[in-house]
C-alpha cells in the first residue's frame, strides 16, 4: 500500500510504501489508514501532508495485516477479489516455460 502521493501546481509526488497485505485485507487495511488520518491530523491538514510527516505510524498500523500464516489462513484468503475459485498458478509448456 502506498500512501502520502499527490498532485497539485507545484507538481506531483509519489506515494510512500507502508505495507504489503493480502488482497482481501486492503478494505481493512484502508479503514485503519482513515481512522488513523481522523485521529491525528491537524486543522485543515490534507491527506498527502499528514502521510507525509506520519509515516512510521501508516507502517505500524498495517504491519499486523502484512503476514499471512498458513495456520490463520481462512479458505477465500486463497481467492483473488472477483473470482470464485482458489488462486492456481498457470505454468504451461514451452519455451518461456524452461
Amino acid at each position: 500500500m502506498l500512501v502520502g502521493g499527490g498532485a497539485g501546481a507545484g507538481g506531483a509526488s509519489f506515494g510512500k510504501l507502508v505495507g504489503k497485505v493480502p488482497a482481501r485485507r486492503a478494505p481493512e487495511a484502508v479503514r485503519r489508514l482513515v481512522e488513523l488520518y481522523l485521529a491525528g491530523r491537524g486543522v485543515d491538514e490534507r491527506a498527502h501532508e499528514f502521510f507525509a510527516r506520519a509515516l512510521d505510524r501508516a507502517t505500524e498500523v498495517i504491519a499486523p495485516l502484512e503476514e499471512l500464516r498458513l495456520e490463520d489462513a481462512q479458505p477465500e484468503d486463497f481467492v483473488e477479489p472477483g473470482a470464485t475459485e482458489p488462486f492456481r498458478p498457470d505454468s504451461q509448456d514451452g519455451e518461456c516455460a524452461a
